[in-house]
């Protein structure tokens, strides 16, 4: 929500294939931080990814 203004200006500006392939390979990363879980320590990190995923996909 904060950041609206400065995506919508970036999305303006930048190609639109560009900027699909750059989402999507952050997306792939923060999914693929989920191999890093070894036990329930690690159960912040499932949040982490889920909240930002979950972000991600309704921000677009």
């Amino acid at each position: 929500m904060f950041l609206a203004p400065l995506a919508g200006q970036l999305a303006d500006r930048l190609s639109r294939k560009r900027l699909v392939a750059a989402v999507n390979v952050v997306a792939t990363a923060g999914v693929l931080a989920l191999l890093a879980v070894g036990d329930a320590a690690d159960l912040w990190l499932i949040y982490l990814v889920t909240f930002g995923y979950g972000r991600g996909s309704a921000a677009s």
